[in-house]
C-alpha cells in the first residue's frame, strides 16, 4: 500500500530561519522523496520536528497530501502492480502538463545553447517579438494562427514607419526582408521547443497547437538591385593591365 507522510528537512534555512517540508512516498519498503513549496518554522514544529497539529501548516500539508493520494487513486496502483519508479515518473508527468512554457525564455536559451549558423538572426526575431507582445515572457500555448496574423501586421507596420523615415531623411529605402526571415526564424524556434517539451512515447504532450499549419509566411522580397552606372563599368574597363602573373594579365 503506498503512504505518503511529510518530513521536515532538519537543516535550517539561514536566509529566513524557515525548515523545508518534504512529502516521502513509501511503497513496498521502498521511499522517495518529494521537496515541496511549504516551509516550517520552530513555531510549526515540535520538538522531534513534527508538525504541530495546532499549525495552520498542518492543513496545508493535508491538502497537499489529498492531492497527490487523489492523482495516485487513479493508477489502482495494487492492482496493475506500479513501482515506486514507475508512480513517481507518473506524478512528475502530470507535474510537468500543469507548467508554463515561457516561449521567449527558452528561445533565448536556445541560441545561447545552439552550433548553427545566423543565431543572431533568431535573437533579432525574437526581440522583435518582445516589441510585439511588450514584455520578455509569453506563454508558448498563446502563440496561435490569429496571434501569428497580428504579429505579422505588427512588423507590416514597423517597416512602413522605418520607411517614412528614410524617405523623409532622403535615404535608400532597403527591401522588407525582415518579414519573411522573422516569422521563419520564430517558426523554427516553435518546432524546435515542442521537439524538447512533446514527448509522444509518454503521451505528454505540452504544446499541443500547430499555428504554423495554417499560417502562410510570406515570400522573402528579392535584394533590391543596385546598377553600376555605366561612365563606371567603362572606367573599369580601360584600367591598364599590370605585369603577367602565372600566364594570365592582372588588373589595376
Amino acid at each position: 500500500m503506498l503512504t505518503i507522510n511529510p518530513e521536515i528537512v532538519k537543516i535550517q534555512r539561514q536566509s529566513n530561519e524557515c525548515f523545508t517540508v518534504r512529502l516521502r512516498f513509501t511503497l513496498n519498503r521502498k521511499m522517495k522523496r518529494i521537496s515541496t513549496s511549504l516551509f516550517a518554522t520552530s513555531k510549526d514544529l515540535t520538538k522531534d520536528f513534527k508538525i504541530k497539529p495546532s499549525s495552520p501548516l498542518k492543513r496545508e500539508v493535508n491538502n497537499l497530501i489529498q492531492s497527490y493520494q487523489s492523482k495516485c487513486a487513479k493508477l489502482q496502483i495494487e492492482l496493475n502492480r506500479y513501482t515506486i519508479d514507475e508512480i513517481m515518473d507518473y506524478l512528475n508527468d502530470e507535474q510537468q502538463k500543469q507548467q508554463t512554457i515561457d516561449f521567449i525564455k527558452f528561445s533565448r536559451e536556445w541560441i545561447a545553447t545552439t552550433t548553427i549558423k545566423g543565431a543572431p538572426n533568431y535573437t533579432t526575431a525574437i526581440n522583435a517579438l518582445v516589441r510585439f507582445v511588450g514584455e520578455e515572457s509569453l506563454n508558448i500555448n498563446l502563440i496561435t494562427l490569429d496571434f501569428l496574423e497580428q504579429f505579422k501586421a505588427f512588423l507590416i507596420k514597423e517597416h512602413e514607419e522605418r520607411t517614412k523615415k528614410l524617405i523623409q531623411q532622403g535615404k535608400r529605402v532597403p527591401s522588407n526582408r525582415s518579414l519573411s526571415l522573422y516569422l521563419i526564424s520564430i517558426k523554427k524556434l516553435f518546432n524546435e521547443a515542442k521537439k524538447r517539451y512533446n514527448k509522444k512515447e509518454k503521451n505528454l504532450i505540452l504544446i499541443p497547437n500547430s499555428p504554423f499549419d495554417d499560417f502562410k509566411i510570406p515570400k522573402q522580397e528579392a535584394t533590391r538591385k543596385r546598377a553600376i552606372p555605366a561612365d563606371i563599368i567603362k572606367k573599369v574597363w580601360k584600367l591598364p593591365y599590370k605585369d603577367m602573373k602565372k600566364g594570365y594579365k592582372a588588373t589595376c
